[in-house]
């Protein structure tokens, strides 16, 4: 059940890619062609926010662990970049590192949750729904059809998390608590403010009292992802403790202050606003914080929850416009904050708690569907773009196909300026405005057949002989019976 969620997950994230990369991914980007090409970590071409400057020196002004891996993956497809104009080599870049890293990161996470929440005793039903509303009822589906560093960090330290659980009957061997801090260094050079949750599961872990040699094992893994972090730093910055948010010329974003209550505040009303699921996170919490086997693991959950809000709520920046999602800052922690949801679903899921889901999935869908344009478009066409652009397929596949046909989708008219009050509904530029509905009807044409053909696919081979198998029809079985007795 588990892998057949992430491979859902992963083909509905397919569908949504957008090829167009946000300026955090094109710093990175940036830094992986650069040190493929000019075995230099000064930035190539990238001269937009989210750099860093040293002695007029430009730089990435990320963590440079995503940069790192769009090295591997643009060395390892280096001979396709030859083949494309040097304007395209960034997207073409954004796209394959989505889809050969983000979208698999992202599937991970939710096949983790689904494993760690029968681990821990809940049914495959509770699971099940567990893992699909963190695949497609939160922030963790727009997030993953991007080249995103936090769904990186989540993979990670979900993973950690899974590796730490001490099985009953054994201690923790030393591979695996290297593996953990492998994954945990990762994390922390995907995402500084992950070290975080790294500290939570290191406390987790210690309150085992593993031995020695597993303790030292953990550190060393963690060091030798951090290794390669530390050396650009110095490389970079002159110093290994020194991070790229030294040197930002948006000093604002640097700047981490004391907890303050309004973005604390903001930053929890937009993350339940957005997926009012996660209330049934807060009921499994407390059931599951009174099973004293599960107790040290509901603590450490809590933790990570509380910290990583009041962290964040120092920062001098709150994104307004992600209002729609919650801040994709707190997107490390969404695994954790979702897993205790499994123990406390409601058994019948009619009614307010179908209400629930249907606002939890539907915020999500259009939030992912929609994308940054300038100001000055005309708010109505924005929201012909949501509704019309069925599928992120609109800009992956459709607009290419209409651009060969000459027709300039509405995607491509804003992205272009073109789609504003003063061009676009003038009565001189009525033939621009029909090129443009036509261009976007194909856009959902396109959108929805390759929709429908996919959905086919993973009915016919990922559900239909799961759901008609013998043990799920033990497991609705016992289901029903439950439902009875209550």
């Amino acid at each position: 059940m588990g892998w057949r969620l992430g491979i859902t997950f992963a083909a509905v994230a397919l569908l949504y890619l957008d090829p167009i990369p946000q300026s955090m991914a094109l710093n990175s980007l940036d830094l992986a062609t650069s040190l493929v090409d000019h075995r230099s970590l000064e930035l190539d071409e990238y001269r937009g926010v989210d750099i860093a400057v040293r002695d007029g020196r430009i730089f990435s002004g990320t963590p440079p662990g995503a940069a790192f891996i769009a090295a591997l993956v643009y060395g390892v497809t280096h001979p396709v970049f030859h083949l494309v104009p040097s304007h395209l080599a960034l997207p073409v870049l954004y796209v394959l590192c989505t889809v050969l890293v983000g979208i698999p990161a992202g599937a991970i996470t939710v096949y983790l949750v689904y494993r760690m929440a029968v681990h821990w005793g809940a049914s495959v039903r509770n699971a099940a729904l567990t893992a699909g509303l963190l695949a497609f009822g939160t922030m963790h589906l727009g997030y993953a059809t991007g080249f995103y560093k936090n769904t990186l960090a989540a993979a990670c330290l979900m993973g950690a998390f899974t590796l730490l659980m001490p099985i009953q009957g054994s201690q923790q061997g030393v591979s695996r608590a290297s593996l953990a801090g492998l994954l945990c260094g990762l994390a922390i050079g995907f995402d500084y403010p992950s070290v975080l949750i790294t500290t939570v599961l290191a406390g987790y872990f210690l309150w085992f009292r593993p031995e020695a040699r597993v303790v030292a094992g953990f550190c060393a893994g963690a060091g030798m992802a951090l290794l390669p972090v530390l050396l650009y730093h110095h490389a970079a910055f002159g110093s290994p403790w020194l991070t790229a948010y030294r040197f930002r010329t948006d000093s604002a974003a640097a700047n981490l202050g004391w907890p303050q209550l309004g973005p604390f505040i903001f930053l929890l009303v937009t993350f339940v606003g957005a997926s009012p699921c996660v209330i049934w996170s807060a009921m499994g919490w407390r059931q599951s914080f009174k099973k004293p086997d599960r107790r040290e693991e509901m603590i450490a959950i809590a933790g990570i929850v509380l910290m990583m809000p009041i962290f964040f709520s120092g920062w001098a920046i709150v994104y307004s416009h992600e209002a729609s999602f919650a801040s994709r800052l707190l997107l490390p922690m969404l695994p954790f904050a979702v897993l205790p949801m499994a123990f406390g679903l409601p058994v019948d899921l009619k009614g307010w708690p179908l209400a629930v889901i249907g606002w939890s999935v539907a915020a999500t869908v259009l939030a992912t569907q929609a994308s940054m344009i300038p100001s000055g478009t005309i708010t109505p066409l924005y929201a012909l773009k949501v509704l019309g652009t069925s599928w992120g397929t609109g800009p992956l596949f459709s607009v290419t196909l209409a651009g060969w046909l000459n027709l300039p989708t509405l995607h491509l008219a804003i992205s272009e300026g073109i789609a504003t009050t003063s061009s676009l509904l003038q009565p001189e530029n009525r033939d621009l405005l029909v090129k443009v509905l036509l261009g976007q009807l194909l856009v959902k044409i396109m959108s929805l057949t390759v929709t429908v053909v996919m959905g086919y696919l993973l009915w016919r081979f990922i559900w239909r002989p799961v759901l008609g198998s013998q043990e799920w029809s033990t497991a609705r079985g016992a289901f029903q019976n439950s439902k009875e007795a209550i």
